[in-house]
């Protein structure tokens, strides 16, 4: 989870982002805003732990509905 600081006086002034902790923790579905909660007094939040390891690679498909339809028409 990263950080930054932000001031607002006569301008917007950002911090530059830094590291606030690491680990792994539970991600929230798709169609959730958050995957974490803040306590009523602002100084305190919660998220779950979890057990699986961090994601370090994605895969992207290409060209998947032409394959799509390659698939169906020799279903035919």
């Amino acid at each position: 989870m990263m950080v930054v600081a932000i001031a607002a006086g006569s301008g917007l002034s950002v911090s530059k982002p830094r590291l606030l902790y690491k680990g792994n923790y539970e991600r929230a579905p798709t169609n959730v805003l958050g995957s974490y909660d803040i306590s009523p007094d602002g100084k305190h939040f919660v998220m779950i732990r979890s057990d699986q390891p961090a994601v370090t690679q994605i895969n992207v498909v290409l060209n998947w509905f032409e394959e799509l339809e390659s698939r169906f028409a020799t279903a035919r």
